[in-house]
């Protein structure tokens, strides 16, 4: 996956905007971030954001996909 800050997001500037915030206020936390939603809402673009935009972007990004069908 690319590395996404978030002002490479379409949509950051508008409809985002919110989100984004939010994804500044949570990479600067030091703590684990879970993300829920629908499928194909961006969790995975949001995640790379978040971690791209804080202290640890020089490591790797340790995302996890959990399938919540049984």
């Amino acid at each position: 996956m690319r590395r996404l800050p978030g002002d490479e997001i379409v949509g950051a500037n508008l409809g985002l905007k919110h989100v984004m915030h939010k994804v500044q206020q949570v990479a600067s936390l030091d703590s684990p971030v879970l993300l829920l939603g629908e499928t194909g809402t961006g969790k995975d673009v949001i995640a790379n954001s978040i971690h791209y935009s804080s202290s640890r972007s020089a490591g790797p990004f340790a995302g996890e996909r959990r399938d919540r069908r049984s």
